[in-house]
């Protein structure tokens, strides 16, 4: 008999027995088609990388039972080996959590839609039923909806429902796939009402998602696991030796606001796109102030490097690469904020999300040499050029003096302050630039400063208009 998803006694209900499958029931069936959807700019969270020379469960997956399968790691090839061939009752896998034992870290919502993004290849695979397979992967959305697919070595095939003639867990739709030639790129869409899986960017199977919440055999609490993902083996009538690479999800979410450093670089991570009808889009990141520098990546077209327009080209999978490479889009820019907007296109739909970028300014002077430009972050032109009213301008311990080498002085904004120190002032030097060198626009205190070197006007200047400036401490010289 087939045995699949049990309790295991004392413990919790995950991975073992139902009653036997006798049949491989299938029917007439006409997959959906996915003409027309627009792809979506989402969120990706990692779960597995095998390149990281670790386990599934030592970064985002758990493993249950532990130590039931025979298991290897080849961190040069970014995989784990996974096998539960050597006892036909060994039932296994990575589920993202054990039911009953706390709750899913996704939220997956099949009407908003989500992609599950994992490589794999079936080394070999046996079964005595013809509706299990050695592999699965099973994917259950908020509402617990969703779709069990199962792997032999020729082919892919789903799960039934209740709906289905023959009722739960009989094998339908299906797709002749060579599972075990190298390991491959899938790509698991939910959205709307369906399922579509892609293999390396080639669309091969599609179908109607399946509710199995209402089954009541053993093993049922599986099944009514809402946000519920699973890879491995969980049946005990087949048996599968796989080598297992990666394992990521992107949801249809806002994509969270990011904070960096006046200056710095900054990586944005958690960045994705799925599309349910197309294998290629074309993703556009653009930011209204800085650069974008995104690096080559194989099999993906990358333009704009280095500009503030970037655009990548390329299968699905291979962006969606390309975007959680470490490091891979960096952002440099300027206080205080910036917003990269990004579209993916099919050539007919779009979509666009936003991320909002924060940088706070830097107010404490910290280069003694400033070029008057108001380009460099640290120097006193940079910083009133970005300062604004209610801000304090300081300066970094063991900065004495600031000397223009060219360029000049931008005005200062109203009610911003500059801080000096009335026991050794701070020296604010034109070297010879011409003058006016400080222009106060009104609510400006100046405390221990000293302002000299300008020529050809005066070192400090109110501009027109502009009241209660205050003068603390404060000297000019030419």
């Amino acid at each position: 008999m087939g045995q699949k998803f049990s309790t295991l006694i004392a413990l919790m209900v995950l991975l073992g027995v139902i009653s036997g499958r006798l049949s491989n029931f299938k029917v007439n069936y006409s997959a959906p088609t996915a003409s027309g959807i627009a792809p979506i700019v989402g969120k990706t969270t990692i779960f597995y990388d095998g390149k990281l020379g670790t386990y599934p469960e030592q970064q985002g997956l758990k493993y249950f039972p532990p130590g039931s399968a025979v298991r290897s790691i080849d961190a040069p090839s970014g995989v784990s080996t996974f096998d539960t061939t050597a006892n036909s009752s060994i039932s296994a896998g990575y589920p993202i959590v054990i039911p009953g034992f706390g709750t899913s870290p996704l939220n997956l919502d099949h009407t908003a839609g989500y992609s599950v993004h994992f490589t794999v290849q079936v080394l070999s695979e046996t079964h005595n039923n013809n509706d299990r397979a050695g592999f699965s992967i099973i994917a259950l959305s908020s509402d617990k909806i969703g779709i069990e697919l199962g792997f032999w070595t020729d082919k892919i095939w789903a799960q039934s429902d209740n709906s289905d003639p023959g009722g739960y867990f009989k094998h339908n739709e299906e797709i002749s796939f060579n599972t075990t030639t190298a390991i491959t790129n899938y790509e698991l869409t939910i959205f709307g009402s369906n399922y579509y899986l892609t293999a390396n960017g080639t669309s091969i199977l599609s179908g109607n998602l399946r509710d199995y919440s209402g089954y009541s055999g053993n093993g049922n609490a599986v099944y009514k696991t809402p946000d519920f993902l699973f890879f491995g083996d969980d049946t005990s009538s087949a048996q599968a030796s796989i080598k297992f690479g990666k394992a990521s999800v992107i949801t249809n979410t806002s994509l969270p606001a990011q904070t960096v450093a006046d200056g710095q670089n900054l990586a944005i991570a958690g960045l994705g796109v799925l599309d349910a009808d197309s294998g290629s889009l074309t993703l556009t990141l653009q930011v209204n102030q800085g650069t974008l520098t995104i690096p080559n990546y194989a099999g993906v077209t990358v333009s704009g490097s280095g500009t503030s327009n970037v655009t990548l080209s390329g299968p699905v999978y291979l962006l969606n690469d390309a975007l959680t490479v470490a490091n891979s889009v960096v952002y440099n820019g300027f206080a205080r904020s910036a917003t990269l907007t990004i579209t993916a296109s099919d050539g007919t739909n779009s979509d666009v999300k936003t991320v909002s970028i924060t940088i706070p300014l830097n107010l404490q002077v910290g280069l003694t040499n400033d070029n008057g430009q108001a380009d460099t972050p640290t120097t006193l032109s940079y910083i009133i050029s970005k300062a604004i009213s209610g801000e304090i301008i300081t300066f970094k311990p063991g900065v004495t003096e600031v000397k223009l080498t060219g360029g000049s002085l931008p005005p200062l904004k109203p009610g911003v302050n500059i801080l000096g120190s009335c026991l050794s002032k701070i020296t604010i030097n034109g070297n010879g630039r011409p003058g006016p060198g400080l222009m106060l626009g009104g609510d400006n205190t100046l405390t221990g400063l000293k302002v000299i070197g300008f020529t050809n006007g005066p070192q400090i200047r109110a501009s027109s208009g502009s009241l209660r400036n205050h003068l603390i401490c404060t000297s000019t010289a030419k």
